[in-house]
């Protein structure tokens, strides 16, 4: 072979090795250069990403204190039926209960798809606040609350004779414990469940008068103590009774499970408990997990695919969402990662929103690794999910 043709060969060569090396890096959204090296030696660097602090506060613990002023007038009531085109069957109870010297009564269906979209989603969240504020049952809690708001107007009642009847509303609903209805020793529900059985436990009437009166504007925080849960609503300082402060507002006990007790009035089996607060704030929960592909190998690299498969599971929308994909080197302590590594920035996810995030990495022959995706944004808490750890030969 001539030495045109030997020169020729070379550089074909070399465009095809440029063209793998180039190739290395894709996404399902533009990101930023990563940087890939050429050099033949391992290369690791640190693991970092460009997140903000999103620790917002999702609980916070206080102690009870009592003021002695003006109390909220006992008055009002409702006398109403709503029912939601979602489907053509539904799940439907009557309520009734007294109030301001009279007997109401409140009738409700709940379709049938709305209820089992509910029971299937997950249970097992201890930031009970959450359970209150799903985006999609907004429409049937509304309507619960403009049939409170009519009947308010057509009896000349305040915004808070309105609340104070929701209130008495939720405290004549049955009590019944999560061990016989469902099965479970624990089982929070959403709003809607509640509405469909017919009632529940005090963790279920709390979730539900914080959701109603949130609807309606009111501020609200759940009140957890051990053992028991109770409705925290804003009042200002000429109102009596126990109260929690939390960030400068006062939020008064009330008690969701039994008729009677007023706002303000603390039953005394929790009378000496500190309460954890949980404010009516929105923290979707995302999920993920990690594939890799194998793509292809030189004699100093192997070369997978991976995929950040993404689920907001609620409530609410995951906002400005970013992935951060790398390959973890040892000891995989989060502290190490072979080069490249992508901070892909995705947008934001409504909920039960699904997406993804893709980029191409790239190990070492001979050296151990494990793909890692961060999953982070502004208002949830980032986490690590991982792709099993394995030694690439």
């Amino acid at each position: 072979m001539g030495y045109t043709a030997k020169f020729l060969l070379m550089a074909f060569f070399s465009i095809v090795l440029f063209m793998v090396i180039l190739s290395c890096v894709s996404i399902v959204l533009d990101s930023a250069d990563s940087g890939i090296e050429s050099n033949n030696q391992p290369a690791y660097s640190g693991v970092n990403y460009s997140q903000t602090n999103n620790s917002n506060l999702n609980e916070t613990t206080v102690n009870r204190t009592e003021a002695v002023n003006v109390s909220l007038t006992n008055n009002s009531a409702v006398n109403a039926s709503s029912q939601s085109a979602f489907s053509t069957t539904y799940h439907s109870q009557t309520y009734t209960w007294k109030y301001d010297g009279r007997e109401w009564s409140y009738s409700i269906s709940i379709p049938d798809d709305a209820y089992s979209y509910y029971q299937n989603k997950s249970h097992t969240r201890g930031d009970y606040n959450q359970y209150a504020l799903s985006d999609y049952d907004r429409k049937i809690l509304g309507q619960l609350v403009d049939s409170f708001r009519e009947q308010g107007i057509q009896n000349n009642y305040t915004d808070d004779e309105v609340v104070l009847n929701i209130i008495t509303f939720i405290q004549a609903m049955p009590y019944t414990s999560d061990s016989v209805t469902t099965g479970y020793d624990e089982y929070p529900r959403y709003p809607i469940e509640t509405l469909a059985d017919g009632g529940g436990d005090c963790e279920d009437s709390s979730i539900l008068a914080a959701a109603l009166l949130s609807e309606m504007g009111y501020g609200t925080v759940l009140l957890v103590f051990p053992g028991h849960m109770a409705l925290g609503v804003a009042g200002s300082d000429n109102l009596t009774g126990s109260y929690y402060e939390y960030k400068g507002v006062r939020y008064y006990y009330v008690e969701t499970t039994i008729p009677g007790p007023k706002i303000g009035q603390v039953p005394p089996g929790v009378q000496s408990s500190s309460a954890k607060i949980y404010p009516m704030v929105q923290v979707p929960q995302l999920t993920a997990n990690v594939t890799s592909t194998f793509v292809n190998a030189d004699s100093h690299y192997a070369y997978y695919e991976i995929y950040c498969n993404i689920t907001n599971q609620g409530p609410g929308t995951a906002q400005n969402v970013s992935a951060y994909i790398y390959a973890e080197a040892p000891p995989f302590d989060s502290t190490k990662a072979w080069t490249p590594q992508h901070d892909i920035f995705i947008g934001n996810f409504s909920e039960d929103g699904t997406g993804y995030a893709k980029a191409t990495l790239r190990v070492p022959r001979g050296e151990q690794a494990r793909f890692a995706c961060v999953i982070y944004g502004d208002n949830f808490p980032s986490k690590d999910y991982y792709f099993k750890s394995f030694y690439q030969s």
